[in-house]
């Protein structure tokens, strides 16, 4: 019996210890906004919404609100995603995406300093909210704020469950993205992870900062540990210039 509680508490510590590889670098302080309001007109018109204002924004202090539409018509292939500053229309972009109560409340709205600027920008994570390979599937959503105060529209899809941070991977004070997808090599499946910058308003592929990506076999028991039995050069083949199903507006 004692070699099994010494067994129980190590295996205990180990999983309280055990990360990713990406989380050994910092991740941004981000403020957290959770006062959703929801408008349904589903049963009496055509269109669900969801809005959330902050109103004394970072860096800037003014109001800025969000509008999430999703339209009968239209749910299947896209919603609409707008963004006032002080009651004015600043962006107003479609996003591949449905929005529902049931997606919309799971995270919050996070607010950071992404890409080092100074400027504050801001971050959804929308889950799918469905079955079998769909339910680690989220639709990832930055807002990255313009020298003029306008924002630019970064948006893909992503596995992962609740929330997987920004990391900064160089150490240069701006954050990396970190994606994951599921990848089939040689009969065997990898969870296979690719690292993004935001730079000079273009999405762009910063794997060399670390050696990216990195495979981590699919177990049916956690596994944290980057595989060994891809060579580099089989890596590589693994590397994507854009996130699953990328969209960008501004």
């Amino acid at each position: 019996m004692k070699i099994s509680i010494t067994a129980f508490f190590l295996l205990l510590s180990f999983s309280a210890l055990a990360q990713y590889p990406y989380q050994r670098y910092d991740a941004p302080e981000y403020r957290n906004f959770y006062n959703w309001t929801f408008v349904d007109h589903w049963r009496k018109g055509d269109t669900i919404r969801h809005s959330i204002t902050i109103p004394d924004f970072p860096s800037t202090h003014d109001s800025i609100s969000l509008q999430l539409t999703t339209t009968k018509s239209s749910w299947d292939r896209y919603s609409t995603l707008t963004v006032q500053r002080d009651g004015v229309t600043i962006l107003n972009v479609q996003e591949p995406m449905f929005f529902i109560p049931a997606n919309i409340r799971l995270e919050p709205l996070r607010v950071a300093d992404l890409n080092g600027d100074g400027r504050f920008d801001i971050k959804l994570v929308i889950p799918f909210v469905g079955d079998g390979s769909d339910q680690e599937k989220v639709r990832i959503i930055y807002l990255f704020q313009r020298q003029d105060g306008s924002y630019s529209k970064v948006s893909y899809s992503d596995l992962m469950h609740g929330h997987r941070a920004d990391r900064d991977v160089n150490l240069d004070g701006r954050f990396e993205m970190v994606t994951k997808t599921l990848t089939t090599f040689e009969d065997q499946q990898y969870w296979t992870y690719n690292l993004y910058g935001f730079e000079g308003e273009e999405l762009v592929n910063v794997n060399e900062y670390a050696n990216y990506p990195i495979m981590i076999l699919q177990q049916k028991r956690p596994n944290y540990f980057a595989t060994k039995n891809l060579l580099p050069e089989q890596l590589k083949l693994f590397s994507a210039a854009r996130p699953w199903e990328f969209h960008f507006a501004r």
